[in-house]
C-alpha cells in the first residue's frame, strides 16, 4: 500500500525554490530533492540505500551520517539534509520538515527497536552497521558484545581499516561473518599487513575508548607503521587525536612521552614543535641532533615547554630567509631574516 502525500499547510511564507517530494511504500522510501534521489530499502523487503541521478542507474551507497541519537530514537533528517544533497543555500519550509519527519519516522519504524538502540552510540557508522546485520543477523549479538567489552571501538576500527563502506553488497556480507569467526589479531594484520597488528589491535580492542571518527583510525594504522612511534603509543594508556596529530606531523627525532603529553593541554608548545620540524629540513643534520637529544631529555614539563621556546627563536635566526622578489629602494627595505623589521627610517 502506498502512502498518499500528506496535504499540510504551510506556516513558512519563505518559500523555498526546491522540488522536493517524500514517498513511502512496504518496499522503501524514496526522497526526491532538487532531482536527486535517495531510495532507502524498507527493513522488511531490501535494507539498504541506493542513489539516482537524472539519466543514471541506481547505485547502492552505505550512508555515513547518523540517523538515530545514541539512545536509538531517530535524528531529525533536516540535520542531515545537507549531507545527503547539496541543498546548503535553501530554505527548509515548515511543510517540507513535517513530510520529511512523518516519513523517516514511518521508515525508521520497521527497523526493530532492539536494534535501533544497538546501534546507537555508533554515529557515523550506524547505517554500515545496520547493513551487516541485516546481511547477518548473528552479527548482532557479536555487536552487543562488542559494545559491552569496548564501546564498538574495535568494529568501527574495522570498518575503517577494511573500507567497509566502499565494499560491495555481497563482500561486506562476508565481512561480517570475517568480523565474527576470525582472530581480531589476523583481521587486523589481513587488512592493514602492518608488522604492528598485535599492538595495534591491542589499542583499537582497549576498553573504555569511545568510537572515534574515520580519520583517526585510518591516522592510527599509518602511525603505527613507524616502529618508534607505534612504541610510543603502545607506552600511552589511551591515544587522543591531539597525541595522534603530533605523531602523524612531528618527526621521530622530536617526539617522546612528554611532548605527548603536552598535546592535550598546551597547543603553543605543540604549534612551537611543528615550526621547528619545518626548519629543520633546512639545517645541518648536527643541529637535529642537538634538538632531539635537548627535546627528548627528562626533568620537569615546565623545563620542556622552556627548551622548546628557546629553540624556536634560535632556529628562526638560523634558517636562510628567502631572498625578496622585488629589489630594494629608499622606501622599501626587504626583510632579510625571520627576526628583523623595518627600521622606523625606511617607513612612509
Amino acid at each position: 500500500m502506498e502512502q498518499l502525500e500528506l496535504k499540510l499547510a504551510d506556516q513558512n511564507r519563505r518559500l523555498s525554490s526546491l522540488e522536493w517530494q517524500y514517498r513511502y511504500s512496504g518496499e522503501n522510501l524514496v526522497e526526491t530533492v532538487n532531482r536527486q534521489r535517495l531510495i532507502y530499502g524498507h527493513w522488511d523487503h531490501l535494507f539498504g540505500c541506493w542513489q539516482s541521478r537524472p539519466n543514471e542507474n541506481p547505485k547502492e551507497t552505505v550512508p555515513n551520517w547518523p540517523i538515530f541519537t545514541v539512545n536509538g530514537t531517530w535524528c531529525d533528517p533536516i540535520d542531515q539534509i545537507c549531507t545527503r544533497f547539496n541543498c546548503s543555500q535553501y530554505v527548509f519550509t515548515s511543510k517540507w520538515h513535517r513530510q520529511a519527519n512523518a516519513a523517516f519516522a514511518a521508515y525508521f519504524s520497521s527497523i526493530p527497536r532492539p536494534y535501533r538502540s544497538l546501534v546507537g552510540p555508533l554515529g557515523k557508522f550506524q547505517w554500515l552497521a545496520l547493513d551487516l546485520i541485516w546481511q547477518c543477523e548473528e552479527f548482532a549479538r557479536h555487536l552487543d558484545q562488542e559494545l559491552l567489552q569496548n564501546n564498538g571501538h574495535f568494529v568501527c576500527a574495522m570498518f575503517v581499516i577494511a573500507d567497509a563502506f566502499n565494499m560491495t553488497r555481497s563482500r561486506r556480507a562476508e565481512f561480517a561473518r570475517e568480523l565474527l569467526s576470525k582472530n581480531r589479531t589476523d583481521l587486523v594484520r589481513t587488512y592493514t599487513g602492518s608488522d604492528q597488528a598485535r599492538s595495534l589491535e591491542k589499542i583499537i580492542s582497549s576498553p573504555g575508548n569511545d568510537t572515534q571518527s574515520s580519520e583517526y583510525y585510518s591516522t592510527l594504522v599509518e602511525v603505527m607503521k613507524c616502529p618508534s612511534k607505534a612504541k610510543l603509543v603502545a607506552h600511552n594508556a589511551y591515544i587522543t587525536w591531539e597525541k595522534l596529530e603530533l605523531l602523524r606531523d612531528l618527526p621521530e627525532c622530536l617526539l617522546s612521552s612528554n611532548v605527548l603529553n603536552l598535546s592535550d593541554d598546551d597547543f603553543e608548545s605543540t604549534d612551537q614543535l611543528r615550526r621547528i620540524s619545518g626548519y629543520l629540513k633546512d639545517l645541518p643534520n648536527h643541529i637535529e641532533q642537538s634538538i632531539s637529544q635537548s627535546i627528548k631529555a627528562g626533568g620537569k614539563i615546565e623545563n620542556l615547554k622552556s627548551r622548546i621556546h628557546k629553540w624556536e627563536i634560535k632556529l628562526r635566526q638560523l634558517v636562510k630567509f628567502p631572498g625578496s622578489p622585488i629589489a630594494s629602494h629608499r622606501l622599501l627595505a626587504p626583510l632579510d631574516s625571520m627576526m628583523a623589521s623595518i627600521p622606523i627610517e625606511n617607513q612612509w
